[in-house]
């Protein structure tokens, strides 16, 4: 017990001769400032000893230059790509906390270009027709057996007005009839040739009453009946000895110099819905990008640290390239290798033009988030722009069948030559050394940087 007051008591005396030293070494500083000060004041009496204004100066150079450090533009793109790289961390993680979102991300574009080559471009099949047929002979069975099965569902029908009332009713998109003497009249107008009276000649026509609400299947009903006449009639003069070149046309069709003999409309879709696509894919997935962190006060907080608006706005921009190449990638995939679009140009370009189309996109979707303060409000703004620039674009119908006004004002929107470019590659296989391919690049780049610039400028309007 004594050993511990003995302890205690040495702790005592140990702090108290601590605090009068401390107390010492304070009065001897001040002592000594206060002789340092008399001795300035002293020194600045004599008129000799006043610094002149050059070593003042010198003075303030050197103490600023130990005192506050060099800031040079190396300092100033290190520090603002620290920040920009920890932004895009932080978007990064926001993105792996929705893994189920961000799968969507990546195949929104796969699936909306599955859908396009598996139900737009091929040929209507199947479709039913009316027939009603009262020849009483074989070359009315003979023409109808030359028809496609696989285009046309041949149904008979005893009467002309119940083959009509099909066709009414919806039943049928057509009607063929066949009058009692066709195959003679038939006979008889290749005998007679340019001597045929105007009963053998009505009595050899076949007759056709088609349902023309549906362009596309009318005229492939009439394409099929023409060609399935010419495919008959060479038939039956093979068997009569005769040339059966007669029955073609005085028209000689050559070798195309660009595409197929039968091209698809699928082909000429295809370069306008994958830039489309990869264009408007990436406006939804930028569109409520600023919406969001606006609304949840992330914005603030982040603008508040010190980071510009051209650092966040970057931020974006490089997480939103790490969605666009998987999402462009698997687009490219899909169209040319699962669906084998024809690519007859350099497959490069197609994938730049694609890459610098998605890139407008998203400056674009960014944009409208800037300008946006809900999410109602950037939704609507992006579903907006969709049909007048699908429209507009060249995608759905030729630019060549608008009128000249509307024609000349969408050769300035952001789409419009981009496509028609993508559609001289993939189909006539240029490259950039000609100036319509060219144009389709220049305005993509010029699109973006406009796109660019209006964000940060609508970015600056909010910060401040």
């Amino acid at each position: 017990m004594k050993i511990v007051i003995n302890l205690i008591k040495t702790k005592k005396e140990n702090a108290k001769n601590l605090q009068v030293k401390n107390n010492r070494n304070r009065v001897d500083s001040t002592s000594s400032l206060g002789s340092s000060i008399i001795e300035y004041d002293s020194s600045l009496t004599s008129r000799s000893s006043i610094p002149t204004p050059i070593k003042l100066a010198t003075f303030k150079s050197e103490f600023k230059d130990k005192l506050e450090p060099k800031i040079t533009i190396k300092n100033k793109l290190k520090t603002s790509m620290i920040k920009i790289m920890a932004l895009f961390y932080k978007n990064i993680t926001l993105l792996r906390r929705n893994l189920p979102l961000l799968l969507f991300q990546f195949l929104l574009p796969s699936i909306e270009i599955i859908l396009f080559g598996i139900c737009i471009g091929a040929d209507p099949f199947n479709i039913p027709i009316a027939v009603y047929n009262q020849d009483q002979g074989n070359l009315s069975t003979r023409f109808l057996n030359t028809i496609d099965k696989v285009a046309v569902n041949q149904i008979n029908y005893p009467s002309l007005q119940e083959a009509l009332g099909a066709a009414q009713t919806g039943k049928a998109w057509g009607v063929v009839a066949f009058k009692q003497n066709f195959s003679v009249s038939l006979g008889e107008r290749h005998i007679l040739g340019l001597h045929t009276d105007n009963e053998t000649l009505d009595q050899s026509n076949i007759y056709v009453f088609l349902d023309m609400t549906n362009q596309l299947i009318g005229y492939k009903l009439q394409r099929t009946f023409y060609e399935s006449f010419q495919k008959f009639s060479k038939d039956v003069l093979i068997e009569l000895d005769t040339n059966p070149a007669a029955v073609d046309l005085p028209i000689k069709i050559g070798k195309p110099i660009y595409g197929d003999r039968e091209p698809t409309f699928t082909e000429f879709m295809a370069p306008g819905v994958v830039l489309t696509i990869a264009f408007l894919a990436t406006v939804a997935l930028t569109a409520l990008a600023f919406v969001v962190e606006r609304k949840d006060g992330i914005m603030e907080r982040i603008l508040v640290s010190g980071v510009t608006s051209f650092e966040f706005l970057m931020s974006h921009v490089v997480t939103q390239l790490c969605v666009i190449v998987v999402q462009v990638a698997l687009l490219l995939i899909f169209t040319f290798l699962v669906f084998d679009i024809p690519s007859r140009g350099p497959f490069i370009w197609v994938i730049l033009l694609t890459l610098l189309q998605a890139i407008c996109g998203m400056e674009y979707g960014l944009l409208i988030s800037s300008l946006c303060e809900s999410e109602t409000a950037a939704t609507m703004l992006a579903l907006g722009s969709f049909y007048p620039n699908l429209l507009l674009s060249g995608t759905v119908w030729p630019t060549q069948g608008m009128p000249d006004f509307i024609r000349y004002f969408s050769y300035i929107l952001p789409q419009t030559l981009p496509i028609e470019s993508m559609r001289y590659i993939l189909s006539r296989g240029w490259d950039p050394s000609y100036p319509e391919v060219a144009i389709g690049f220049f305005v993509t780049i010029v699109w973006t940087m406009i796109f660019m610039i209006l964000t940060i400028l609508a970015f600056r309007k909010i910060k401040n």
